[in-house]
Order: structure tokens, then C-alpha cells, then sequence
């Protein structure tokens, strides 16, 4: 923090401390003779699946990822602006906490991000990675987020896992598309749905059972 108590621009926000928090529930774990700690998975939904992506970003001990309706700042794109915004997130007295402060500097344009969504996902390639939304969650953008993974799965090519093709269609409700990379999308909106429990156990067992 700067002398006057503020954040520096380049600081963590929320998001970034429970992430780390995740990381020391892994170093606990390691320590566990009842733990498989070679099959760790984070799981989190909206803000805390934000926090499960980057969390997996930076530590390489969890094994697989579940995200589960994270939209901006998680799986669904900035720069596409649309649903909720940069300028939403980063308005006074709603979000901008979970960032760091100079992240508001491109709420008036994001195309001026020199990242987006698609850079997170690809840094936990080739691990595992299950994105999970819901069709009618429009707030954060289900499609950006299909777009996100698209762009995102030739890191898994390139590492050698598999993600799916550039051509691969929206998916069905209640069916995914993809494989260590997967898109999954149920019928609903903001929140978790019967079908996302057979997805993420069958995925888990699919991925990690192994």
C-alpha cells in the first residue's frame, strides 16, 4: 500500500488474497498422509470462480479446474463488453475491490486491455479446466465466454492436452463441448443447476481417476 493507505495501482485485490489463501489450503493438504495431493481440484462459482481460475494460474498443484458462472474477470471476455462491464464491476460501491485499482483505467475502453479472458485460461493448460454456465446468465455472458475458451484451446494443443476445435458449435443445454479443456452450459441462469453435478463428477472421474 502507498503511505496514505491505499492500494497501489498495481496491488492485489480480493481476488488475488483468496487465491493465495486456496494455495496455503494446499500446502496443509500436501502435509495430509490421507490426501491424494497429486489430485487437488478448486472449484468456485461467480466471484469465487474467478478466484478458482486464477488460483490455478499460479499454482500448478491443483490438478483441475471447476468455474462455474465466473463471466467478467473470470471465463467470459472483457473486450467484448458485453453483459456486465469493466465500467459495472469497477463503479463505485460495487467490485472494484476484487482487482487491482489501475484495472479501472480501462472501464472507459476495454479494447485498450493488452489481455483478455482467453490468456487466463490458457496459462492452466494443460491441466483439466471445466467451465460451467448457465444460458440465460446473460450478465456475464455465457457466449464471451465460449468465445474465451475457443480462443484459449490451442494452448491445450500446444501442451499436449486437447480443448476443441476453432469451428465447434455453442453446445446444447445440459451437453459440453471440449475435453481437459470443456464447456458445459445448463438451463438456467445464475446459479447452479441439477445437470452441473453429473458434469463435474463425471468430468473429475473422466480427468483425475486415473
Amino acid at each position: 500500500a502507498t503511505t496514505d493507505g491505499q492500494r497501489a495501482a498495481d496491488e492485489w485485490g480480493s481476488i488475488g488474497a483468496w487465491a493465495w489463501g486456496a494455495s496455503r489450503i494446499v500446502d496443509y493438504l500436501e502435509s495430509d498422509i490421507a490426501v491424494d495431493s497429486q489430485r487437488i481440484a478448486i472449484l468456485g462459482f461467480s466471484r469465487l470462480g474467478k478466484t478458482a481460475l486464477w488460483a490455478a494460474a499460479q499454482d500448478a498443484r491443483f490438478a483441475a479446474v471447476i468455474d462455474c458462472c465466473s463471466g467478467l474477470g473470470g471465463q467470459s471476455l472483457f473486450r467484448r463488453n458485453y453483459g456486465e462491464t469493466i465500467a459495472h464491476i469497477t463503479a463505485p460501491g460495487a467490485y472494484a475491490y476484487w482487482f487491482a485499482p489501475e484495472f479501472a483505467q480501462h472501464a472507459d475502453d476495454p479494447a485498450s486491455l493488452p489481455f483478455d479472458a482467453h490468456f487466463l485460461l490458457a496459462m492452466s493448460a494443460p491441466r483439466p479446466v471445466l467451465l460451467i454456465n448457465g444460458h440465460q446468465d446473460t450478465w456475464a455472458d455465457p457466449y464471451g465466454a465460449y468465445l474465451a475458451a475457443r480462443a484459449a484451446s490451442p494452448a491445450w494443443t500446444l501442451t499436449g492436452g486437447e480443448g476443441f476445435a476453432q469451428d465447434a458449435p455453442f453446445p446444447d443445454l445440459d451437453t459440453h463441448i471440449g475435453d481437459d479443456l470443456r464447456y458445459f452450459i445448463h438451463d438456467g441462469g445464475h446459479g447452479s443447476a441439477p445437470a452441473d453435478l453429473a458434469a463435474i463428477l463425471g468430468f473429475l472421474t473422466e480427468k483425475l481417476d486415473r
